[in-house]
Order: structure tokens, then C-alpha cells, then sequence
């Protein structure tokens, strides 16, 4: 009887020793999984703040093209005045008198 529990106590500590390996284990393979989820919070943070950053550069460029759509469109129409007025004071680039007359 003596024996066989010296032997029942050998198998414990065997099957303990098997548990506290696996164990183990799982907390190597738990700790690399959260440094995992770490990086990839710490990535997607990183990637928001891109694309806020993105966001903020499209809506300012976006603010500017139409500043300069405004600036050309008064451009464009004073200018055209202009030439409309020298147009009727010297003939403009339709008239006669600027191809040189009947002759073409």
C-alpha cells in the first residue's frame, strides 16, 4: 500500500507538472496576443489620425480651389469687360480694320 501511493504521488506530480506546462503556455501565447492587439489599437489610432489629417487638408484644399474659382470667375468677367470696351474703341479682333480691311 506504501508503495502504491509513493507511486499515486509520482503520477501527481507528474500531471501537475504537465498543467503548470500548459499553463504557462497559454499565458506566453496570452501575453503575445494582447502585445498584438496593442500594435494593431496602436496602428489603427495612428491610421485615424492620418485620415483625420487627410480630411482636414481635402476640405482645405477643397476651400481654396473655390477661392480661386471666384477669383477667376471675376477675373474672367472683368476682363472680358475690358475687352469688350476696346473691342468697341479699336475695332477688336473680329473687325475689319484689324485683318486690314476687305481685302482679308
Amino acid at each position: 500500500m506504501k508503495s502504491r501511493r509513493k507511486e499515486d504521488s509520482k503520477a501527481n506530480v507528474r500531471v501537475v507538472e504537465i498543467f503548470a506546462t500548459h499553463k504557462n503556455m497559454w499565458q506566453v501565447e496570452e501575453r503575445r496576443l494582447l502585445q498584438h492587439i496593442d500594435a494593431v489599437n496602436e496602428k489603427m489610432a495612428s491610421l485615424r489620425s492620418k485620415i483625420e489629417e487627410m480630411e482636414r487638408e481635402k476640405a482645405e484644399s477643397k476651400r481654396i480651389a473655390e477661392e480661386l474659382e471666384e477669383i477667376i470667375g471675376f477675373m474672367s468677367r472683368r476682363v472680358g469687360c475690358e475687352f469688350e470696351e476696346e473691342e468697341d474703341q479699336f475695332g477688336g479682333c473680329g473687325s475689319r480694320e484689324f485683318y486690314g480691311g476687305d481685302d482679308g
